[in-house]
């Protein structure tokens, strides 16, 4: 077979004061109850979020799957301060615009859904003349507690909002949990909350999100000042400080404050926040902090380094590009909080995925997709780029099996659930909103397809018995209501796979045969009368298919997921040349 590089797509390896009188120190004596001041030396300054780079690929993160419909389980309180207030922080407020409140309301109902607490969490929220020079807000938490009932280390400090959440009451009273204030100076804002962000814009809902975390915990004591490094506050470390230390594993909070060797470590390139969540929600490895030779105040140490741009973890990076529209912060940052002390914000490991192909952007070519156990899809797509979905159909019962299911040719996510043997999709024609099919297919010992076979332009659920060949495809036609056509094609030692191979709109039954290579195709245009004999594939390889040429005749696909190696055979070259590259979930 001839061989070329991908045209279509180019890809690239990527492989607190308690009421039972605990009290906090500072400096200059007794922590007052309404916080730590930000005129001491010791405590934390607000974190800031700065414009990234133009001209990237778009590239797009999609919120929790229903996020809009749960329960929350954090109720966030968001005080727009008026034209002429000071916040905490200093910044002198000038009035918000009604579509960027918007915007903040979104954000924090998706917040909502991933952490508990039972103490409402009120946001200080300025709208401020903050300057050109590349900053898009700032924020931060407005005090913190330790040694309070409920705080899991002791001689800690924890933001209030956690103390809040651990104690199980509001031990700052009245006074807000966050201070956050946005550039009123920035005019290239992007104030929807469709994830559609122009290339020339800044998604406003990823910024709000992004100074949200800090003020919920993703926030640490350090700084430099003076060529000196300084940490905690009179002697004590914030939660964050406690979990970070450079390469060779040496905790920060070793090298005493006001050092130069701590200076040295902090702006060495080599930082990590090394928390057993955090790391599970990076493969099990301990995770990089961005911590650049010449400190930046507001940026180092407080974020996640430029190696998680372009992934799922990348809404805390310390930059938000143009096009780019995080709206779930990732199983990095949530792995994080709850090292932190959170609870609701669990990752689960990332792991190898089920590779998919089909068309999720509606551009008639085949997409490239990856679906893990953890419910994530990642999607390499020909019109849009990278995007990530979160969503609740985690655990390994979940089968991907993407297809148009309500019939507004863009491919919907959907998955098949072993344990009930019913299909759950998120339709696109729907905002993407869950839908299930009523009707149980269980399937024993064998395998979920999903192809048009009826030719109605909705997709039909198939159960293939791998023991005997028979698949029994449930007909769209009748709404999925138990009429199901039956027919015999494979057996043991094949896997069943469908698309339109010979382009007359009716899904062909398929099966690769694992042991040899070999493809077997039904042809729906010879009424399932003539097959067609194809030897694609390479030993550890799983196959897929769909019209990655767009030539309305599926291509044949095999991927590697050691390696993340994809190779399609091309139906445009008559399924003689054959296009390859790696992939791996990541983004570009």
């Amino acid at each position: 077979m001839k061989k070329h590089r991908f045209l279509t797509i180019g890809f690239v390896v990527f492989a607190f004061i308690c009421a039972q009188g605990a009290i906090g120190q500072t400096a200059k004596g007794p922590l007052r109850p309404e916080g730590v001041a930000m005129a001491d030396a010791d405590a934390p300054q607000p974190v800031k979020v700065m414009v990234g780079e133009k001209g990237l690929p778009p590239y797009r993160v999609v919120p929790p799957a229903n996020f809009a419909a749960k329960a929350k389980s954090a109720t966030f309180t968001i005080q727009y301060l008026n034209a002429g207030e000071v916040n905490y922080f200093g910044d002198v407020c000038v009035g918000w615009p009604e579509e960027a409140k918007a915007a903040f309301t979104y954000a924090a109902n998706i917040w909502g859904t991933l952490l508990n607490s039972t103490v409402p969490i009120v946001i200080s929220a300025c709208w401020a003349d903050m300057g050109t020079g590349g900053i898009l807000g700032h924020g931060g938490a407005r005090s913190y507690y330790m040694d309070f009932t409920g705080a899991p280390q002791a001689g800690t400090y924890y933001p209030v909002a956690i103390a809040n959440a651990l104690y199980g009451s509001d031990l700052n009273g009245g006074t807000e949990e966050i201070v956050i204030a946005y550039n009123n100076q920035f005019t290239d804002w992007y104030f929807g909350t469709d994830g559609a962000c122009p290339s020339t814009k800044i998604d406003f809902v990823q910024v709000i999100m992004h100074e949200m975390c800090h003020g919920l915990g993703f926030i640490g004591s350090m700084y430099i000042s003076s060529g000196l490094g300084y940490w905690g506050m009179s002697g004590y470390p914030v939660i964050y400080d406690r979990y970070t230390e450079n390469g060779a594993g040496t905790k920060l909070i070793t090298y005493s404050s006001g050092t130069a060797s701590l200076a040295s470590q902090l702006t060495s390139g080599s930082v990590y926040f090394n928390g057993a969540n955090a790391n599970a929600g990076n493969g099990g490895s301990k995770v990089k902090l961005y911590a650049p030779a010449t400190w930046a105040q507001g940026s180092s140490y407080a974020h996640l380094d430029e190696i998680f741009n372009g992934t799922v973890n990348a809404m805390m990076t310390y930059s938000v590009s143009y096009g780019e529209a995080i709206h779930d912060p990732g199983p990095v940052t949530k792995g994080i909080l709850k090292d932190n002390g959170w609870t609701g914000a669990t990752p689960t490991p990332t792991e190898d995925g089920q590779p998919t192909m089909t068309d999720y952007d509606g551009d008639r070519y085949a997409d490239l997709g990856l679906f893990h156990s953890d419910g994530s899809w990642h999607l390499l797509m020909s019109r849009w780029g990278y995007l990530a979905i979160s969503t609740v159909a985690a655990g390994s019962q979940y089968f991907s099996q993407p297809a148009d299911f309500d019939g507004d040719r863009y491919s919907d996510p959907t998955v098949f659930d072993s344990s009930s043997g019913y299909w759950f999709f998120m339709a696109s024609r729907y905002a993407y909103a869950w839908f299930y099919i009523t009707h149980s297919w269980a399937i024993s010992g064998g395998t979920p397809v999903c192809g048009d076979y009826d030719g109605d332009r909705y997709a039909d659920p198939i159960a293939y018995d791998s023991s005997s060949g028979i698949w029994y495809i449930l007909s769209s036609k009748y709404n999925w209501d138990g009429h199901y056509y039956q027919g015999t094609w494979g057996g043991p030692g094949y896997t069943p796979v469908c698309a339109d191979f010979d382009g007359d709109h009716y899904a062909d039954p398929m099966v690769y045969e694992t042991a040899s290579g070999y493809w077997y195709i039904l042809s729906s245009r010879y009424n399932y009368t003539r097959y067609y004999l194809y030897w694609f594939g390479l030993t550890g390889y799983t196959p897929v298919s769909g019209d990655f040429d767009g030539d309305q005749y599926a291509d044949l696909g095999i991927y590697n997921k050691t390696t993340g190696m994809w190779c399609i055979l091309l139906s445009r070259t008559g399924w003689q040349n054959y296009t390859y590259g790696v992939w791996n979930g990541s983004a570009q």
